[in-house]
C-alpha cells in the first residue's frame, strides 16, 4: 500500500467518525433547542401574563385614587400613556403600583402633573428607595417655590433621615445634596411663607423693618424637578408622612439663631 493509499484510509476513516458524531449528536442538539424553544415560550407567556396582571392591579387601585366631584379630563396625551403603560406593566411592587395610580389619577384630573420623565425616574426606583423618599416627605420644607430638606447632625426620632438617606435619594435623582449648601431668600418687604405640607408653619419677616434682610437656612437638600413632581403627587393623594415635631423644633432653632428674624 502505497502512502497515498494509507492517507486516503485516513480521511476516510476520520470522516466516517465525524459522520458517526453527527447521527449520535444531532438528535441531542435537535431535542435541546426544542426545550429551548418551548422553555422560551412557556417564559414569554409568563411574562406577559405578569405584565397584564400588573397593569391590572394598578388601574384597580386608581378609581378609589380620584377626588370627590373631580373634573375628569379623559382626553390624555396618547405618548404620555404609552409610556404609563409601558411602565407600570413591568411593576409588580405594591407600593410603587399605588404610586402609579396617583399618578393617573393626578393627569385624570390635572394634565401634566407628573412628566414622562419623572415617571421614568420612579419606575428605576427599588421598594425601598420608593420608601426612603415617602420618609423623606416628612422632613420637606417649602419657602414660597422652593421645597427643600434640611440636613441635621444627628438622626433621630425627629430626623429621620441620615447623611447616607440624602445621597441615596440625590443618585436617585429625587434630590440634590452635592454642591448644595445653603437656601437663600430677600424678603424684598414682605415676608416668606414657610409651609410643611398643606399647612402654614410660619411666616419669617425682618425685624426693625430690615427689608434688604436675606434668609439664610443652611445644609439643605433641594428637590429635583422630578423630586418636586413625586412630592406633590404623595401631598395631593395622601401618602406624605408626617413630623410636626421635626419642623417645629427646626423653626425655633432657625429664629433662635438669627436674631434678625421673627415667626408671626
Amino acid at each position: 500500500m502505497t502512502l497515498e493509499d494509507v492517507v486516503e484510509q485516513c480521511a476516510l476513516t476520520f470522516r466516517s467518525g465525524i459522520d458517526l458524531f453527527h447521527r449520535i449528536i444531532n438528535p441531542y442538539l435537535i431535542r435541546k433547542e426544542a426545550d429551548a424553544r418551548l422553555y422560551s415560550a412557556k417564559k414569554d407567556i409568563e411574562i406577559e401574563h405578569l405584565k397584564d396582571q400588573n397593569y391590572d392591579s394598578t388601574m384597580r387601585k386608581m378609581p378609589g385614587m380620584l377626588h370627590k366631584d373631580a373634573e375628569i379630563h379623559e382626553n390624555i396625551d396618547l405618548t404620555w400613556f404609552l409610556n404609563f403603560h409601558d411602565i407600570v406593566e413591568k411593576i409588580s411592587d405594591d407600593n410603587i403600583q399605588n404610586i402609579f395610580a396617583a399618578i393617573l389619577a393626578g393627569e385624570l384630573e390635572s394634565p401634566g402633573r407628573c412628566s414622562i420623565r419623572t415617571m421614568h425616574v420612579i419606575a428605576d426606583l427599588s421598594r425601598d428607595e420608593a420608601m426612603l423618599f415617602k420618609k423623606a416627605s416628612g422632613c420637606i420644607i417649602t419657602m414660597d417655590d422652593i421645597s427643600i430638606i434640611p440636613k441635621q447632625e444627628l438622626q433621630d426620632e425627629m430626623n429621620p433621615l441620615s447623611y447616607r438617606d440624602h445621597l441615596i435619594l440625590e443618585d436617585c435623582g429625587l434630590i440634590q445634596t452635592s454642591g448644595v449648601s445653603s437656601c437663600y431668600r430677600k424678603f424684598n418687604g414682605r415676608n416668606v411663607q414657610m409651609r410643611y405640607q398643606d399647612r402654614l408653619l410660619g411666616e419669617i419677616g425682618p425685624n426693625d423693618n430690615g427689608n434688604d434682610t436675606i434668609i439664610t437656612i443652611e445644609p439643605i437638600s433641594k428637590l429635583t424637578k422630578a423630586g418636586e413632581e413625586l412630592y406633590r403627587i404623595l401631598m395631593c393623594y395622601g401618602m406624605v408622612e408626617s413630623n410636626d415635631e421635626f419642623f417645629i423644633r427646626y423653626l425655633k432653632r432657625l429664629v433662635k439663631e438669627d436674631k434678625k428674624l421673627c415667626v408671626q
